[in-house]
């Protein structure tokens, strides 16, 4: 999440909310960075998060959206390239 400050920093610097051209989504891992550990009671894997991932996107009102990730989250998105709305993964 932190090495996406500097690009969310430069967005907001250059643009107001009416003028954005993109929308940016930057989520925590589950049991990373500022998320709550995943649940204890249950198996948790990569593909979960995508779920979850997907699930928020979608609520969010995205019926398309791009994936990225680096580390972890590389894993993450290549699991969101298999659902319908996820049009590119990196």
């Amino acid at each position: 999440m932190i090495e996406f400050l500097p690009l969310l920093h430069h967005l907001s610097a250059t643009y107001t909310p009416e003028t954005l051209p993109v929308h940016v989504v930057v989520p925590s891992l589950v049991g990373y960075g500022f998320s709550s550990p995943p649940p204890l009671d249950a198996d948790f894997a990569t593909k979960d998060n995508a779920d979850l991932f997907d699930a928020l996107m979608r609520g969010l009102g995205f019926e398309q959206y791009i994936a990225q990730g680096g580390d972890v989250g590389s894993l993450v998105s290549r699991w969101l390239g298999t659902k319908p709305g996820c049009k590119g993964e990196c």
